[in-house]
């Protein structure tokens, strides 16, 4: 099966792409997920089939999270 980076994974929703920002694994990605709702950025949390959670934010604002 090919592998693929967790770059390259986006989703798109209603016509715009959410890249994949990272794994919520830690607490300090748990607090990404936070900040993205506190600065109404453009966020999506999916449930990974291995158990954890994937934060993937709209592409066009990725530079509010730097």
């Amino acid at each position: 099966m090919p592998e693929k980076l967790q770059s390259e994974c986006y989703r798109t929703i209603g016509g715009k792409r959410f890249i994949n920002w990272c794994d919520i694994l830690e607490p300090e990605h748990e607090a990404m997920a936070e900040a993205c709702k506190l600065h109404k950025i453009p966020h999506r949390i999916f449930k990974h089939p291995d158990g954890f959670r994937r934060l993937f934010v709209r592409e066009d604002k990725v530079h509010l999270l730097t």
